[in-house]
């Protein structure tokens, strides 16, 4: 009887806490446009995950016991929100880790363009055009931005 009272606890526990990890995943903010807010947003998300995983007991004791035709509905239930739960989490994980990826790339760029701006500016300006000493920086500058532009775009264009 005691085994079962636990069993009942249990479900009644992780069930509602599912449902709202779930729904949690799910409404997740995008990510941020900067490295210092995905940073924050990954370790939110890591500590997300820890708590996560630290229900695994209690879905592998459910997983361990037979139960009566009655709880298997339930089960059910719990064991597919379980399993959509990680999958989300895995999803949220790949997409801050790849956002982050992004974001550095964009952020080189864009420095590069800076520092390039800032060391030939007064020359730029004297002559009125690029020194061709500068033109391959140029060109490699403007082929890391297409890179980082279609990047963009395929992510653009997966939400």
């Amino acid at each position: 009887k005691q085994w079962y009272q636990r069993r009942v606890r249990a479900m009644d526990y992780i069930l509602p806490w599912l449902v709202q990890a779930e729904k949690d995943l799910m409404n997740a903010e995008r990510p941020g446009p900067d490295v210092e807010t995905v940073t924050v947003q990954v370790d939110k998300h890591n500590a997300d995950t820890v708590q996560l995983h630290g229900k695994t007991p209690v879905i592998d004791s459910l997983r361990d016991q037979s139960v009566g035709e009655d709880e298997k509905e339930m089960l059910s239930e719990i064991f597919a929100r379980w399993d959509r739960c990680n999958e989300l989490s895995d999803e949220r994980k790949e997409g801050l880790a790849s956002a982050f990826d992004l974001i550095c790339d964009f952020e080189k760029t864009y420095n590069g363009v800076m520092q390039f701006v800032a060391e030939t500016e007064e020359e730029i300006i004297e002559n009125n055009s690029i020194p061709l000493t500068s033109v391959p920086i140029v060109e490699e500058m403007m082929e890391k931005h297409k890179v980082s532009r279609d990047k963009i775009e395929m992510k653009t264009a997966d939400k």
